[in-house]
């Protein structure tokens, strides 16, 4: 069988796409499988890295409205769109299977033209536009949520959560602590703002460092995003401690520092929810305020399953930080139950269904092969 994979431009887009490649490698490692991706290196990089073959085309995302730029991007979509015929013409795709995005949006549309089937996967809660409009030409569209199934306009639909990386699932929490010089008893505080940081939540977490840190038993792991490492100052001021307090832009590991973690600081990303949740993480989410505000919309899932704590992006301070911190490591009762939540949101076997899924758009000749 012949899959082809399309996403990128953002990390969600390509984690799931990946995930759902992972996935489909375990049970079948003879799968013939290429990504369609954007010409971000980090993109290509992150498939080499898994020894997936990655097909970068032109594109850049659409604003809203009419502008000279949005014409500019639907010009590049348009030459995305015949680098995607070619690939598609080359590789003879059993099935193209896509998560959104422009790199999606040229896939899906010279796939159309090819008459390959085509799965699509709506990650978030509040599918965006581009999902909106290609999930009347998906064969097959899987989603988050219910309620994110009955925003697309399409025939079939299924309800798989959010996909989660093989890697994140197998990751082990004693070996992790230990790479990271954590010890088992510490409670281990983790920040992220995903590959781009998020400055409302690095702010915080710098002003409350003298405060966590006070507590001998606490370390912080923060990842500040590309850009964004605290200055010299604020890094002197917490030197002393800084066998408690590692700070880097990005890590590689996630599977690891996810594993190591007690409580975890984030965005509402998708694929940073899910990954959280399938490791049974508490999480406080600072929903990014703007870009329609769909990630008011991921959070809520988890703030309505109560595995998560949402905090308006304005009123996420230092103070509201700590107080937090200190609730999740004195009331056992709360954290245990959060912690369930979690669990049960389900997302530990989400690629798996989506790969099922998947095997039903192949062509007979090659369902027979599974």
């Amino acid at each position: 069988m012949r899959i082809l994979f399309a996403g990128g431009g953002t990390s969600g887009h390509l984690v799931p796409c990946l995930a759902v490649a992972q996935a489909l490698r375990r049970h079948h490692p003879d799968a013939e499988v290429e990504f369609v991706v954007s010409r971000r290196s980090a993109d290509s990089d992150m498939l080499a890295a898994r020894n997936f073959v990655a097909r970068p085309i032109g594109g850049s995302g659409m604003p809203y409205g009419i502008s000279p730029a949005a014409l500019a991007s639907l010009f590049r979509l348009g030459v995305g769109g015949c680098q995607a015929l070619g690939i598609i013409k080359r590789f003879r795709p059993d099935v193209v299977f896509a998560t959104g995005g422009f790199v999606s949006a040229a896939v899906v549309t010279a796939a159309k033209v090819l008459r390959a089937p085509i799965m699509l996967h709506a990650s978030d809660a509040m599918p965006d536009r581009t999902n909106r409009l290609l999930a009347r030409w998906a064969d097959l569209v899987s989603t988050v949520s219910e309620s994110a199934a009955n925003q697309l306009n399409t025939r079939r639909c299924v309800v798989t959560g959010q996909p989660v990386r093989p890697e994140i699932l197998d990751a082990d929490p004693a070996a992790a602590r230990a790479d990271l010089g954590v010890p088992e008893s510490a409670f281990v505080l983790l920040v992220t703002g995903g590959s781009q940081g998020a400055q409302t939540l690095n702010d915080a977490t710098i002003a409350a460092l003298p405060e966590l840190l006070a507590d001998p038993d606490l370390h912080v792991i923060h990842l500040t995003g590309v850009g964004k490492l605290p200055n010299s100052g604020h890094r002197a001021a917490v030197n002393l401690h800084r066998d408690r307090y590692l700070v880097e832009e990005s890590r590689n590991d996630m599977a690891r520092v996810l594993a190591a973690a007690d409580l975890v600081i984030t965005r509402a990303g998708a694929s940073s929810l899910a990954e959280a949740s399938a490791w049974g993480r508490p999480m406080i989410v600072v929903p990014y305020p703007y870009a329609g505000g769909h990630q008011y919309h991921n959070a809520a899932i988890y703030e309505k399953a109560g595995a998560a704590i949402v905090v308006e992006d304005s009123a996420f301070t230092a103070l509201r930080l700590t107080g937090l911190v200190a609730r999740f490591q004195t009331d056992h009762d709360r954290y245990r139950a959060m912690s369930e939540a979690a669990v049960g949101m389900g997302t530990q076997d989400a690629a798996e269904a989506v790969v099922r899924h998947l095997l039903t758009l192949l062509p007979p000749a090659a369902q027979a092969s599974c």
